[in-house]
């Protein structure tokens, strides 16, 4: 392909081998007048997907395959593949996942390229459950078709969906570090969204553009699935230590330290699990923000002890 590639597409893989077909095919039935490349990059699967994907995908000029022997987990993976991206824009979609709007990329393109000063544009999921069949949005409508600023995502005033995001295509502008497998292996979205939004603002649109699935199932691959709630939350909660002290000292994490911390609390269970979760958190946090969390804990105790007992 001659022409300039505007967007890349990331679509890392593991264990993929049930969808990966059906996300692969979302995106190239895309309809759009610019060009566009998929970057496939599969993390030593131990089931058939890379068979698959080199017998359907080989010979097809807007894909390249990345396919590792060895397994480096998901954040140094997706980093790679951001390495390689050629494109002026970036966005992802993984691959037990799939989009449901053909237009998708000529919208958000569109967008960017008639409104200056932003760094990217998100979309909408339908969260699907497999076991249930059961269908929900991501976000509501309410909350869409508005600007989200760094401030904004750090004070917990809005979130977005780093699937559904456009974004430029900066990782080579040195401006900061954004080996994200440096601050976690598994955890890389909330990484790249406050690099996004170091880069300027974002807008979030109505438009839905996607499916991603939500289950936790035995022996599946994907990242809910493979660990406990809590060690999930515990990788956050060292994600905003690192990036306080690597990244970008001079943002204040509180809100997203206390809110991680609070999730990684609750989703322990009573007894030693408990203690243990206490002696971490006391680790994790700076003295001020644990005393302030610890005493919030035990207050929220008391009171549900004294509805009890009325």
């Amino acid at each position: 392909m001659g022409e300039e590639i505007i967007v890349s597409v990331i679509m890392p893989s593991f264990n993929h081998e049930k969808y990966i077909c059906q996300a692969i095919d979302s995106v190239l039935s895309q309809k759009t007048d610019f060009e566009f490349e998929i970057l496939v990059g599969d993390d030593a699967s131990t089931d058939d997907t890379q068979k698959i994907v080199l017998s359907k995908y080989a010979g097809n000029k807007r894909v390249r395959l990345f396919l590792r022997k060895k397994n480096v987990g998901a954040t140094r993976n997706g980093y790679a593949l951001r390495m390689h991206a050629r494109g002026k824009y970036l966005c992802a979609c993984e691959c037990d996942d799939y989009w449901i709007d053909e237009h998708y990329l000529q919208t958000v393109v569109d967008w960017m390229e008639a409104h200056e000063g932003y760094a990217g544009v998100v979309a909408r999921r339908i969260r699907l459950s497999e076991k249930t069949g059961r269908k929900s949005l991501n976000k509501a409508v309410q909350d869409c078709n508005c600007n989200i600023t760094i401030n904004d995502f750090i004070e917990g005033k809005a979130m977005f969906d780093m699937c559904t995001c456009l974004y430029l295509n900066f990782m080579n502008d040195r401006k900061s570090d954004y080996r994200m497998y440096k601050l976690s292996k598994h955890v890389g979205d909330l990484t790249m969204a406050i690099h996004i939004l170091m880069h300027g603002k974002i807008y979030q649109l109505d438009n839905i553009i996607g499916v991603y699935r939500t289950d936790r199932i035995k022996d599946a691959s994907n990242y809910n699935s493979l660990y406990k709630k809590r060690d999930i939350y515990m990788d956050h909660m060292n994600i905003i230590k690192y990036m306080e002290k690597y990244c970008y000292p001079e943002l204040d994490y509180s809100y997203l330290q206390q809110r991680y911390t609070n999730d990684f609390w609750k989703a322990t269970s009573f007894g030693v699990e408990k203690i243990n979760a206490i002696l971490l958190i006391m680790k994790e946090m700076p003295p001020i923000l644990f005393l302030r969390w610890f005493f919030k804990v035990v207050f929220n105790l008391n009171n549900k002890n004294v509805t009890r007992n009325n």
